[in-house]
């Protein structure tokens, strides 16, 4: 048995236009929050909490240091086609390190 868990929202798509779907619960009308007793990232930090304590959340990653690169790259200047040297910068990054719900709350 297949789920579906988006319905076509009833006179939406024009001619040559692929009609709206949503969530199968909210095909009337668009929602502002999953749970309307979440009203605040507390609030959905304590239900988290709650359900899944022990689940990983937020994560970061140390900046290891940066790494430059310097490219050529085309521009149309005044009409003619010119080659530029570009400078990049790029991060080198290290593993995410996680918390949990309990960590945060």
């Amino acid at each position: 048995m297949t789920i579906l868990y988006s319905k076509v929202v009833p006179q939406s798509g024009g001619d040559g236009e692929t009609p709206t779907r949503r969530f199968h619960t909210s095909v009337d009308k668009l929602v502002d929050r999953a749970d309307p007793d979440i009203t605040n990232i507390y609030a959905a930090l304590l239900e988290g909490q709650k359900t899944r304590p022990d689940a990983e959340v937020l994560g970061k990653r140390e900046v290891l240091g940066t790494v430059s690169e310097e490219k050529q790259v085309q521009h149309k200047v005044n009409g003619k086609m010119e080659t530029v040297t570009k400078n990049w910068s790029y991060f080198k990054l290290g593993p995410y390190t996680w918390m949990t719900y309990n960590d945060i709350v």
